[in-house]
C-alpha cells in the first residue's frame, strides 16, 4: 500500500474515505510495475456484439497468451508469499530461542512464554508487513485468472454460437434447393 493510501485512511472521515482511498490504489499503487488500472486495460479483449469465427479465434490467441502471462505472475507472487512466510518463521523461532537461552543463562528470572514471543515477534514485524502485500499481490493475479477463465468460457460460448449458426443455414441452403 502507498504512503499516500496511509494517510488516507490515518485521516479517515466520513463515507468520502473509501471513494478516496479505491481512486489512489487503481491509480497509484502498483503491481509488478503497474497500476490496477494499467492492468485492467492490459488484461482486456475487446469483442464486437456479435463476434464471427475469425474475431474468436483471435481473440482465443490472445487470451491464451494473457493467460500464460497472468499464471507467470501469480506464480511469480506465491513464490514470494512462502519465501516470505518461510523467511518469518524462521526469523521469529531463532529469535524465540536466543531469547530463551539468554534467561536461561543468566539469573535473571524467565519471563512467561507469551512474553518470549512477544518480544520474538518484534523481529518479524516488517516481514508481516511483506507477507501483507504477498497476499495482497496473489489475491490480485488469482482474480485476474478468474477474470480471464470468465472471459474464456463466453469466446467458447460465441464461437460454439457460431457453429451453430453455420449449421442452422447450411440446413437452410438445403431445404431450399
Amino acid at each position: 500500500m502507498s504512503e499516500t493510501a496511509r494517510e488516507v485512511l490515518e485521516n479517515a472521515r466520513g463515507g468520502e474515505v473509501y471513494e478516496e482511498l479505491r481512486k489512489i490504489i487503481s491509480e497509484e499503487d502498483t503491481i509488478a510495475g503497474r497500476t490496477p488500472i494499467e492492468w485492467k486495460e492490459y488484461f482486456s479483449i475487446h469483442l464486437t456484439e456479435s463476434p464471427g469465427p475469425m474475431e474468436c479465434i483471435q481473440a482465443d490467441v490472445k487470451l491464451m497468451g494473457l493467460h500464460h502471462e497472468a499464471t507467470f505472475y501469480h506464480n511469480i507472487a506465491k513464490l514470494c508469499l512462502d519465501t516470505v512466510l518461510i523467511s518469518s518463521d524462521t526469523r521469529f523461532r531463532q529469535k524465540f530461542q536466543m531469547l530463551y537461552d539468554q534467561y536461561k543463562e543468566s539469573t535473571v528470572r524467565m519471563p512467561a512464554a507469551s512474553t518470549l514471543e512477544n518480544l520474538a515477534k518484534q523481529e518479524t514485524l516488517q516481514l508481516d508487513k511483506l507477507s501483507s502485500n504477498a497476499h495482497r499481490e496473489l489475491e490480485f493475479w488469482k482474480k485476474i485468472l478468474t477474470d480471464l477463465d470468465m472471459k474464456r468460457r463466453l469466446i467458447e460460448n460465441a464461437s460454439t454460437n457460431n457453429g451453430i449458426q453455420v449449421k442452422m443455414d447450411l440446413a437452410g441452403r438445403t431445404l431450399n434447393t
